[in-house]
């Protein structure tokens, strides 16, 4: 049996039902008992492997948030994807596998968080920095399954090639719909780096460059 838990704007009492995914968004309403609720409850639910938090929370509750991921462990989550804001969240996850970032957060920084977790498999939605896909070779080392977006794969086949030095890669999925993000905090200074959509052509020859990337794993 699956549960599913969503909740906008306020989180009711959960009970200790075999809940398995649980997927929360939390916006600027009564935050503080909201959080405190959602991470007591997930406390209650062994057998919990998936969870999806999106939080839309003032800069103003940051230390809030960061002292309650300390308080908590949840080994049994497997999969998680998080937004901007929850990024602390993931070493409440120490036996994580799967890992996705939704919206707009900040890109490399997460990435750096999330190479120190080398159990990772699948990596999605994700933005990559030339600096960055090096770290993923060095520590991510059993991915079998990760995104790449049409801003780094604008960039050529060379800087995605040292992805074949992955020796457990099977699968590259190419994600046309992220947009690159620039940070300037929570005070409105923030702005969208917008690219042009994929052509037809860009993805036929993208697809081809994974083929060929995958062709070479394990070949050194």
């Amino acid at each position: 049996m699956r549960s599913f838990v969503n909740s906008r704007s306020s989180l009711l009492w959960i009970k200790a039902l075999p809940c398995m995914i649980l997927n929360v968004r939390v916006q600027n309403y009564a935050v503080d008992p909201i959080l405190r609720k959602l991470m007591s409850s997930m406390d209650l639910f062994p057998n919990l492997h998936t969870v999806q938090l999106d939080l839309h929370t003032p800069f103003e509750y940051s230390a809030l948030k960061n002292s309650l991921f300390a308080q908590h462990v949840y080994p049994q989550i497997r999969n998680l994807a998080i937004s901007r804001g929850s990024e602390n969240f993931i070493a409440c996850c120490p036996g994580l596998k799967r890992f996705h970032a939704i919206g707009q957060c900040a890109w490399q920084a997460l990435l750096k968080t999330v190479c120190r977790y080398p159990q990772i498999e699948v990596l999605g939605a994700m933005l990559f920095a030339d600096c960055t896909v090096g770290d993923v070779i060095q520590h991510l080392p059993n991915l079998r399954d990760i995104t790449l977006d049409r801003f780094i794969l604008r960039k050529g086949l060379d800087p995605l090639m040292p992805f074949s030095e992955l020796p457990k890669l099977q699968t590259i999925r190419l994600e046309m719909n992220i947009e690159p993000w620039k940070m300037g905090g929570y005070s409105g200074n923030n702005y969208v780096m917008r690219l042009p959509p994929a052509t037809e052509d860009e993805i036929a020859q993208w697809i081809q460059w994974a083929k060929r990337i995958l062709t070479n794993v394990g070949q050194k």
